[in-house]
C-alpha cells in the first residue's frame, strides 16, 4: 500500500514486468550515475523536425564527460570531438564557458554567458549528466507529470511527459522555460532506456513541439579521467580564430557577395516543382535563408508575410530557403502551421556553400532587376525589419 501510495504522488503509472517500486529503481540508478566521475564514450545523434517521421542520423561523437561539483550551473564539464576528422573540436564547456566551432570559416566562438540575460545557462549536458537530472526531477518533482516504465527484456523503457504551462528543459537541473508567441503546445516529453545489466542509461529522447532529438551511448569507459587534466581551450584546432559570443563577425557588415552577381540555383518547393532564380520576374528579390527550429526565423515571417502582400509580384518576390531540414515532409508541415503566403524552397549543399551562411539563420539577401546583391542582413529584429523595408523601397524608386 505504502508503494502503491509513493507511485500516485509521484504521477507514474506502472507497467507490468517491472520493479514493483519504481521510485526505489530510479533512485538506485541515480546513485549509480552519482558514482561516475568521469566517462568517455561515443555519442549517435538523431534529430527531427516537425513533421518529419524519419530523423537526420549523425555520425558518432567522442565525448569526454567530467562531474564538475565547482559548477553549480551544469554540475559537469565536458568536450565533443570528431573521431572521423583527426577528433576535431566540436563544442565544449568547462564550468566557465561554452566553445563552439564553425569549420566552414575556422572560427571559435567563446560564451561566457555574459551578453544574454537569461536566469539559466543554456547547454544540454552530457549524457550522463543530463538523464540523471531527468530522473531526479521525477522522484524529486512537484509539477503535473506522467511516467511509465516497460520491461523491454534487456532494458527499461521510461516515459516522461510533463503537463505544465512552459516547456521544462534540463540545463542542469530542470528550467521552465519562457513563453513563446510561436509555442502552442508546451507539453514537454523525454523518454531514457536503461540497461538491466549496469543499471545505467544508454539512450534517451527528448520530444518537444518544435523538434525532437535523440542520444544513443555507444561503448562508455567510466572513472578512467581526470578532471584536473581537463583543458577546453587544448582542443581548439590549430589555425582557428576565436571571438566572443555577440561580438560581430569581420566579415558580417560587408559580406563577400555584396555587389556581385547572385549564384544561381534551382531548388524544389513544397509541391517538388523546381524554382530557379533565372526565372523570377521580380525588380527586387529578398530571399531569405531559414531554419525550421529557429527562433528568430519564426518571429520574422509575420513580417515577411506582411511583406509580400505590400508589393506588386512584378516589383517584388520573395523566396525562403530552408537550410536546416531536408525533409519535404518537414517543409509542407512548416508551411502550413505557419500559415505562409510567400515561396518556400528547400536548399542543397550548393546553395548554402555559394552564400557563405555556414547554415546560420535568418540570413536576408537582397537583390537587384539584374540579380546583383545589394544588402545582406543576419539575424532578425525591430531594426532589421525596418532596414529591410527601406532598403527595398529605395530599390524600387
Amino acid at each position: 500500500m505504502k508503494n502503491i501510495l509513493r507511485t500516485m504522488l509521484l504521477g507514474i503509472t506502472l507497467a507490468s514486468c517491472q520493479p514493483t517500486d519504481t521510485k526505489s529503481y530510479l533512485k538506485e540508478v541515480i546513485d549509480n550515475l552519482e558514482s561516475i566521475e568521469t566517462a568517455s564514450y561515443q555519442i549517435e545523434e538523431h534529430h527531427w523536425f516537425p513533421g518529419e517521421t524519419t530523423p537526420r542520423v549523425y555520425p558518432p561523437n567522442y565525448v569526454e564527460e567530467y562531474h564538475n561539483p565547482a559548477d553549480t550551473t551544469i554540475g559537469a564539464s565536458f568536450v565533443r570531438l570528431d573521431p572521423q576528422n583527426n577528433m576535431r573540436l566540436e563544442n565544449g564547456y568547462n564550468g566557465k564557458v561554452r566553445l563552439s566551432t564553425f569549420h566552414d570559416v575556422k572560427g571559435v566562438v567563446e560564451d561566457d554567458f555574459t551578453y544574454r540575460k537569461l536566469p539559466f545557462r543554456p547547454i544540454a549536458g552530457p549524457f550522463f549528466n543530463y538523464t540523471r537530472n531527468i530522473l531526479q526531477y521525477i522522484t524529486e518533482t512537484t509539477d503535473s507529470i506522467e511516467v511509465n516504465m516497460v520491461d523491454e527484456d534487456s532494458c527499461y523503457h521510461l516515459s516522461l511527459v510533463i503537463h505544465e504551462e512552459n516547456q521544462i528543459e534540463f540545463f542542469g537541473k530542470a528550467h521552465r522555460i519562457p513563453e513563446h508567441p510561436h509555442i502552442i503546445d508546451p507539453t514537454s516529453r523525454y523518454e531514457v532506456w536503461i540497461n538491466k545489466s549496469n543499471n545505467l542509461p544508454f539512450k534517451y529522447k527528448r520530444d518537444m513541439e518544435q523538434g525532437a532529438n535523440m542520444e544513443i551511448c555507444i561503448s562508455p569507459t567510466f572513472n578512467q579521467l581526470k578532471l584536473s587534466d581537463f583543458n577546453l581551450h587544448s582542443y581548439i584546432p590549430e589555425g582557428y580564430e576565436m571571438r566572443k559570443y555577440g561580438e560581430k563577425k569581420k566579415k558580417e557588415e560587408a559580406h563577400e557577395l555584396i555587389g556581385k552577381q547572385a549564384p544561381e540555383w534551382i531548388l524544389p518547393d513544397i509541391k517538388e516543382e523546381m524554382v530557379a532564380l533565372y526565372s523570377l520576374k521580380g525588380k527586387v528579390i529578398l530571399l531569405n535563408f531559414t531554419g525550421i527550429g529557429c527562433g528568430p526565423c519564426q518571429m520574422a515571417i509575420p513580417f515577411l508575410k506582411e511583406l509580400k502582400g505590400q508589393y506588386s509580384a512584378d516589383d517584388f518576390e520573395l523566396i525562403a530557403i530552408e537550410s536546416w531540414s531536408g525533409s519535404h515532409s518537414a517543409r509542407t508541415h512548416y508551411v502550413k502551421q505557419k500559415g505562409i503566403n510567400y515561396t518556400f524552397l528547400g536548399a542543397d549543399e550548393k546553395v548554402l556553400d555559394d552564400y557563405h551562411t555556414g547554415r546560420a539563420a535568418p540570413y536576408f539577401f537582397l537583390l537587384d532587376e539584374k540579380r546583383i546583391v545589394r544588402k545582406v542582413f543576419f539575424g532578425y529584429n525591430e531594426n532589421n525589419k525596418n532596414t529591410i523595408k527601406v532598403a527595398i523601397d529605395d530599390m524600387l524608386k
